[in-house]
Formats: structure tokens, sequence, C-alpha cells
């Protein structure tokens, strides 16, 4: 389906965008991504996105002075989205009141010609409408990053560079053979963000040995203890509706993004949240993408925090830190959760996001 003007659409934006082929029923305008260079499966956080596109777009429009708050998401992943293959949401309004609005999203696929489309998706979106509750709160506060003294992202290169350093210096155990399979990896997640990492709180030197095994002599931490960090943003401003509307935004007819600065943050952050939760039980535990032969997300919880503070004037493109950790693993499961500030002009974090997830952790048959 590519177009000339799709062609000049950023990575993030045909992660996102959608199209209406019905009352309340939408499709990936783009087709589904790889999750990775060999990958057959799409990668789950466009798909995320992509959905939450779809709910706002049946919520009350912005023109009208109502606006759409969301807080909280949760779904299950029901099979696998077979990349290079569009997806379809069928979104179904549970409840609209003046304060609340609620949809569930249920999401589908074609896999095979001849055969039903699959249903791969759900998910339960609830909105705060127009101010949502009022009222000065009774209490107020919220966490610091677990880690402390992080290095900030105006010291630190992006994360390329960074890896590039790494394989250049003969004191550092990461190999050209592992930045070549980073390379194949996460090609889908730095053509979208710039990203970069703060060493303090990375174990660098099992960036070579989380890829390819070794370096059993480091020291050992529990698992719970640590976190992975990492600083990131959209490579560009994030685009609207409007930037359709008005021809700013080259692109093909009947594309839908998202129609707010708040509206496409959030979906920016849904993408980016997803992205990196199931593999940081093995990331921090030390195993190798050779040692685990799936590592899926079975469900997510996604709650917005300070949604108002993503509108104010100057905000666009600012950068967040995230931190994951893994609280526990067990019978092939295990549950993790990256908690996300945004760095507002004044140089603080406000938490913005908390995403959870049960993932799968199982085991290669060969070691």
């Amino acid at each position: 389906m590519t177009t000339e003007s799709s062609s000049e659409l950023a990575y993030l934006d045909k992660s996102i965008a959608i199209r209406q082929i019905g009352e309340d029923k939408f499709e990936s305008y783009f087709p589904a991504e790889k999750s990775g260079a060999w990958s057959l499966y799409a990668w789950g956080g466009s798909v995320l996105s992509q959905c939450l596109n779809a709910a706002y777009h049946t919520t009350p429009s912005p023109s009208s002075g109502t606006s759409s708050h969301l807080y909280s998401v949760m779904g299950l992943f029901l099979g696998p989205t077979l990349a290079d293959k569009t997806v379809q949401f069928e979104v179904q309004r549970l409840r609209d009141t003046r304060t609340f609005a609620t949809r569930q999203v249920i999401v589908w696929q074609v896999q095979a010609e001849g055969k039903a489309p699959r249903r791969i998706l759900q998910m339960t979106l609830d909105f705060f409408i127009g101010s949502g509750i009022m009222g000065k709160p009774h209490l107020a506060y919220e966490p610091e990053p677990l880690q402390q003294g992080l290095s900030h992202h105006s010291k630190l290169k992006l994360w390329a560079e960074q890896l590039d350093d790494a394989q250049n210096d003969k004191n550092n155990p990461f190999t050209v053979k592992a930045r070549k399979l980073h390379r194949k990896l996460f090609t889908h997640i730095v053509d979208r963000m710039e990203m970069k990492i703060p060493l303090e709180g990375f174990d660098w030197e099992r960036f070579d040995a989380y890829v390819l095994g070794g370096h059993e002599d480091l020291p050992d931490i529990d698992v719970t203890k640590k976190t992975y960090n990492d600083w990131f943003r959209p490579w560009q401003a994030l685009r609207l509706q409007k930037d359709v509307e008005d021809g700013s935004l080259p692109a093909p007819a009947g594309i839908l993004m998202p129609r707010t600065r708040q509206e496409a943050e959030a979906c920016a952050l849904m993408l980016r949240l997803d992205d990196i939760l199931p593999a940081v039980p093995m990331m921090l535990g030390g195993k190798t993408f050779l040692q685990c032969s799936n590592f899926t997300s079975l469900d997510f919880a996604l709650r917005f925090h300070h949604q108002d503070a993503n509108t104010e004037a100057g905000q666009d493109n600012q950068w967040f830190l995230r931190q994951s950790t893994s609280a526990w693993a067990q019978d092939g499961k295990s549950f993790n959760e990256s908690k996300c500030w945004k760095e507002g002009r004044d140089g603080k974090l406000r938490l913005v996001a908390t995403m959870s997830q049960t993932t799968t952790l199982v085991r290669a048959a060969k070691m």
C-alpha cells in the first residue's frame, strides 16, 4: 500500500497510522511490521499503538471542546500477529457518561488466504472525559527514579554510537559479532526513537554476554534488585491529524493520525514501553538469546499519570527516562514492569506512565 506520499512518512507515523473501514471499525494503514530482521511476527508495540489510536477516534472530538484523558489500558495477547499483513480493529463502546468512556478493542488478522480472521488481541481502555474528576486532591505524591545518579541524556551519545565505541574499545568485551546481531534485532526500535543508555545503571559488561554468552566471572546481583535504564524520545516531533488535513504532513488519503499531542504521545509511549519488557528477565538475569527460545508477552497493563503535562506548550519531543525491572520468574513465566518519567522544561522528572507485563520465559531445547 506504499505510495509516493506515504514513503515520506517517518517510521513512527507508520507505526501509529490507521484508516476507518466501517462504523467503529479500523485497520492498520500499513502492513504489520516485523519485530526483528529475522522474525515472521509483528512487533506488538506497533499493534498496541494502533489500537489506542483507533479507540481515541471513537471518543469525543477535541474540536467539540471536550478532551479524552486516557488513564488505564489492560489487555491480553491471544495469538501471534504475522508481519507484512494488515490488522483490523473493532471498537466496542462499553461506557459513555459525562465523566467516563470505556472502550474494548478486538484485534483481528486474516493470516492465510481463504481462512477466517483470527482474533489476536483484546484491549480495554478507560478515559476521563473533559476535566474528569474535579477538586483538589487529598493526597499528592509520586516516586523518584529507582536508581539515582544516572548520567543525564545531555552527557551521553546515542545508543548506536555507544555501541560502536564499545566495539572499538580494546578493554571492552563487546564484539563485532554482537554488534551486528544488535543491528538486526533492534532496527525496528532505533528507527523510531533516539536512545541513550546510562552506563551506571546498565551492566555494560553483560551487553555482549546476553547476546552470545560468556563472562560468567562477572559479579552476580539479585535480579529483582537490578534495573535496566534508558533515555529515549521520538526522532521527530509527533505528527497529528491536523498536519494531514492542512497538508503539512504529506500522507495518503484516508489516513488517520492522533488528533492531539496528548493522544500522539500516548501512542508513542504505548509503542515504546512494550518493546523491552519481554526481554528484561533475560537481560537482567544474565541469560542469552541463544538460551531462550521464546520470550513473548501474555498480558499487559498500562496506566498513564500526569497526562495534562503532555499538552504544555513547548513540551513536544521531550526526553523520557525509563526504568525496567523484573520482580518474579517461575514456571516458564515472568512479571516485568517499566516506569517512565518525562523531563519537563524545568529539568524535573514526572512519572507519566507505568507498564507491566506477564511474559513467557522458555528455555531453549539445546544450550
